[in-house]
């Protein structure tokens, strides 16, 4: 007998979390917990669910898996420490948020960061918000497995854990400068959204919401921030944050963004390839997956004498990329063509020439995704992007089911390049 979910459970999720899954995701974890508790069927589970905030969590933390680890994207904090460092110097203590936090190894990363690059304790506290209450336990405990410590440079555990029996617990001392709470973003009381906070980290959330629901989260993100303050968005984010008032602070490849200038709110990010961080996943004979600023170059093949250099297909690729950074956006499109002309299996190449016509030509932009992403399905910029353009066109359910997928992806391959790392044999001495 095939089982259907109960839709007041799907709405019960949105209005509280904001989370838009699709249906067969939601299902495959309320039949779980329907297991996991015992209980006769879909009838019996919602009345439990629609009655209990409790196993509203439960069923929430199924959804979104807490997939979080120590000194998860090196950049950020270090970003962060310069930013705290220029605090500092302003006289005052810098205030830091880690939303949502998990089980603590975002905000206590923030706190190590800091502490290693000489900050003093009473210069800066952190704060770390969830909505799950067994995360928040679990961060408080403090105490954590092999599956925390990823990574080529595991010094950091050294200096500030011990071992004991189940893993290894965080010293006193960076945990003093970890306060945790039950915060829900999209419900926020007036008093909270007060400018108190000079960096907030949020990555990898909005991805979960719906158009609307972004919109309302990153509008209490913003309450959040002073004036001066840094938002951490996932990289997948930074163009939904765009497009609500932020821009891109420090650099070329930003990990933070700020509050946008009156001159600069409604302004389009500048079309940048070299930006374009995709996910490592390559493909036999073919560039897809590759990080758009680091292409390995590919073993030399046999070129008649007389053909010219430019005409090679990777010197095209890269041509592309250097046009779109100098705003040549029309002969970026050219070159991505021919270079497709020679290598129509490349996901990368269709990728990037579906991310410049996202502004001109949506329609034809979402035809391009597709096709990356039927080339290479595991393509997570491509998943993300295409997932934007189908909220953008009125297909809410295909959008989430594209962030979903976007989600796994970078589940599997930060999985995969932590254990690598681990599989080194002199890491972390």
């Amino acid at each position: 007998m095939k089982v259907t979910l109960d839709p007041r459970i799907a709405a019960r999720i949105r209005a509280v979390a904001g989370l838009d899954m699709a249906d067969n995701l939601v299902l495959r974890a309320v039949q779980r917990r329907i297991s996991e508790l015992g209980l006769s069927g879909m009838t019996d589970y919602s009345r439990l669910l629609l009655g209990s905030a409790a196993e509203l969590t439960e069923l929430i933390d199924l959804l979104v898996i807490p997939e979080t680890w120590f000194f998860r994207d090196p950049a950020a904090f270090a970003q962060a420490v310069q930013a705290v460092r220029g605090i500092k110097g302003l006289g005052r203590r810098a205030r830091l948020l880690s939303l949502p936090c998990s089980t603590g190894e975002e905000p206590y990363s923030l706190a190590m960061a800091l502490l290693d690059a000489g900050v003093g304790e009473a210069d800066f506290q952190v704060e770390g918000w969830d909505i799950s209450l067994p995360s928040l336990a679990r961060a408080q405990r403090a105490v954590y497995g092999r599956n925390s410590f990823r990574g080529q440079d595991l010094a950091f555990r050294e200096r500030h854990f011990t071992a004991v029996e189940g893993g290894h617990a965080l010293s006193e001392r960076v945990r003093q400068r970890v306060s945790f709470h039950q915060q829900n973003i999209l419900q926020l009381e007036a008093a909270v959204l007060a400018g108190q906070y000079d960096l907030v980290f949020c990555r990898n959330l909005l991805i979960y919401f719906d158009p609307p629901t972004q919109g309302r989260a990153i509008a209490n993100l913003r309450a959040l921030l002073n004036e001066q303050g840094l938002l951490f968005p996932g990289f997948a984010e930074m163009n939904t944050c765009a497009q609500h008032g932020f821009v891109g602070a420090g650099g070329a490849q930003p990990a933070a963004m700020r509050k946008a200038s009156s001159h600069e709110i409604g302004r389009e990010p500048k079309a940048s390839l070299s930006r374009v961080q995709v996910l490592p996943r390559p493909r036999q004979g073919d560039s897809a997956g590759r990080g758009a600023a680091s292409l390995p170059a590919r073993p030399a093949q046999p070129v008649p004498s007389k053909a010219s250099s430019a005409a090679r297909p990777d010197n095209l690729l890269q041509q592309a990329r250097q046009q779109a950074d100098g705003g040549q956006l029309a002969a970026a499109q050219a070159s991505l063509r021919s270079y497709l002309q020679q290598a129509p299996e490349s996901a990368e190449a269709w990728f990037l020439l579906g991310l410049l016509l996202e502004g001109e030509a949506p329609v034809e932009a979402t035809r391009l995704l597709r096709r990356a992403v039927y080339l290479d399905p595991a393509h997570y910029q491509a998943l993300c992007h295409l997932a934007l353009l189908c909220e953008q066109q009125g297909d809410g359910a295909q959008a989430a089911q594209l962030r979903a997928r976007a989600g796994r992806v970078q589940t599997r391959a930060d999985a995969g390049r932590a254990d690598a790392g681990r599989a080194k044999p002199n890491e972390g001495r």
